[in-house]
């Protein structure tokens, strides 16, 4: 049984070494996430220079690397400046997620296909959103901005640009049933309605040229779509 798992400082020749408690651990920090999902407690040596972790989220200086699943609850602490690709990916553990104002970047898939995760928080700094960063989140219910932040706002659980030509994400499970897209909108983001549960009729304004790829991809609920004088270009699997 996997209990305890930890990083310690750097050896005299630089190494970085990795153990476990118990025998058949991996020896190598390339093997290190092939055991995470045995482990119970994890922890890093308060003076490795490259690496730091609070128990939950594990840290490469500013950037969060990994997230160990111990919370479902996650809130990335003050100071953290970017979230590196596929940390939340393809997770059914995390629940909800506070990202602070301290943060400018989210990478790649950083959320995609996180099955649970139910309530987004987006601090004032966000500015850069990766391809697929928030896709594929089917239990989605809430998603919130900071009014401070002057690149995204947040209305109704719909993620926007700030400018509100560009909506980013709908929230999977908000609840809405029918839904005419604001005038001034005018591209759908990939994966923006993306398997969303309950939404039955869809109206786009005539300012609308753009709709992403898989942006109503498993819209089971869909009865109704109109698409506005403007609508230039479909991506692909946008209504499979």
């Amino acid at each position: 049984d996997y209990t305890k798992f930890t990083i310690g400082d750097e050896d005299a020749n630089g190494a970085r070494p990795v153990t476990m408690n118990t025998n058949g651990c991996p020896k190598s920090a390339d093997y290190a996430s092939a055991a995470v999902k045995y482990c119970l407690e994890f922890t890093i040596d308060e003076n490795n220079a490259v690496y730091n972790t609070d128990g939950n989220l594990i840290y490469s200086g500013n950037t969060l690397i990994m997230y160990m699943g111990f919370s479902a609850e996650v809130s990335i602490k003050d100071g953290t400046t970017q979230i590196a690709s596929g940390v939340f990916m393809n997770n059914n553990v995390v629940t909800s997620v506070k990202i602070p104002d301290s943060v400018t970047s989210v990478g790649v898939k950083a959320f995609n296909g996180s099955g649970n995760l139910k309530s987004l928080e987006i601090g004032g700094g966000l500015k850069d959103i990766a391809a697929d960063a928030f896709s594929a989140l089917k239990s989605l219910q809430t998603i919130k901005v900071s009014a401070d932040n002057p690149y995204f706002k947040a209305e109704n659980n719909i993620l926007y640009s700030k400018d509100g030509k560009k909506l980013i994400l709908c929230a999977a499970r908000n609840g809405l049933t029918e839904l005419d897209v604001a005038e001034g909108v005018t591209e759908i983001a990939e994966w923006a309605f993306a398997y969303h549960a309950t939404l039955r009729t869809v109206k786009l304004p005539d300012t609308v040229k753009t709709l992403g790829a898989y942006s109503f991809y498993e819209c089971r609920a869909a009865e109704s779509f109109y698409g506005g004088k403007s609508l230039e270009s479909i991506g692909d699997y946008a209504f499979s």
